[in-house]
């Protein structure tokens, strides 16, 4: 059986930023306790960081990373030799294009909007025709490359992405754990503020984490979580929420910083504004808790209890 912990806590699911990580939640329980979810950077143990580090000094690509940044590196090495490439077969004289089906003299037209699935459709149909020469060269090298920066880049996704999957089972077992409510935007459309126009202005700024963070397998966990103790999830809108100030309820601009004010100079943490917003819904009692949530050891770097600002 499920014990209760009479706590009770408002949650805001978003990502912004931060040095260490991607702030994936904020998060205000009923004692005016309040905490930053955090996905960390940096994952992997201590010998699969020291191995990255040393491969990295001698100059290598790392076949494995531990760091969610090193992701768009492998992607920017992966674009730099498709623009090689495409150098490279810029400068192939019109003799070496004799015999080319017409499909891929067309394709060639346009070579600067090429991507990596346009060269191997190209290489495919000049082998399929026999033709031989320099360009076959250059394009069976780059796809030699290709292949072995693709596996790279999937081994990274597959082992960051199970790295992601633990911390948030953990953070979902640690929310119903300690809290028999929870409150969070039930229509909340991540799709739509990661790539609408005019949507939430500091999310936009991120939209490029939106899938390092991907809130819906978390949203998920947390659902599965609650329900497996029973424990009291609640949907609620609040839209535009966090753009009225809690202590003189004028309009607070829309901006792209964590940190904003209202007409009457007060100013604070937006997510902080809306996850208390959001448990304010709640209608429950001030709570007694003198202290935070426990925190256990293997979340520490997850779970952070934060001092209140001015709301």
């Amino acid at each position: 059986m499920t014990t209760e912990t009479g706590r009770a806590a408002g949650l805001d699911l978003g990502w912004r930023v931060r040095e260490d990580g991607l702030r994936v939640g904020y998060l205000t329980d009923d004692s005016g306790h309040r905490y930053e979810l955090l996905l960390p950077f940096v994952f992997g143990n201590s010998n699969a960081r020291r191995r990255e580090r040393y491969e990295r000094e001698r100059g290598f690509t790392p076949w494995d990373t531990t760091d969610w940044r090193a992701l768009a590196e492998l992607q920017a090495a992966e674009d730099a030799l498709i623009e090689d490439c495409k150098a490279r077969l810029a400068l192939v004289e019109e003799a070496d294009r004799v015999g080319w089906p017409e499909a891929t003299r067309r394709r060639f037209t346009i070579l600067q909007k090429v991507r990596s699935a346009g060269l191997r459709r190209a290489f495919r149909e000049l082998s399929e025709a026999g033709v031989t020469g320099d360009t076959v060269q250059i394009l069976t090298e780059w796809q030699g490359k290709a292949d072995v920066m693709r596996k790279r880049i999937r081994v990274a996704q597959l082992k960051s992405a199970d790295k992601r999957r633990d911390s948030y089972r953990k953070l979902a077992d640690w929310l119903s754990r300690n809290f028999d409510q929870l409150v969070w935007e039930g229509d909340f459309n991540l799709k739509g503020l990661a790539e609408a126009p005019g949507g939430d202005y500091a999310r936009k700024n991120s939209r490029r984490y939106r899938f390092v963070a991907s809130l819906h397998t978390l949203r998920l966990y947390i659902e599965q979580s609650f329900a497996k103790r029973g424990r009291a999830l609640v949907n609620c809108g609040a839209a535009y929420s966090s753009r009225v100030c809690p202590q003189c309820g004028c309009r607070i601009e829309p901006s792209p910083g964590l940190l904003v004010e209202c007409e009457n100079g007060h100013r604070g943490d937006q997510d902080a504004l809306t996850s208390r917003l959001l448990l304010s819904t709640l209608g429950v009692q001030a709570g007694g808790a003198e202290t935070p949530a426990a925190i256990p050891r293997d979340l520490e770097r997850c779970v952070r209890v934060v001092e209140r600002n001015s709301w």
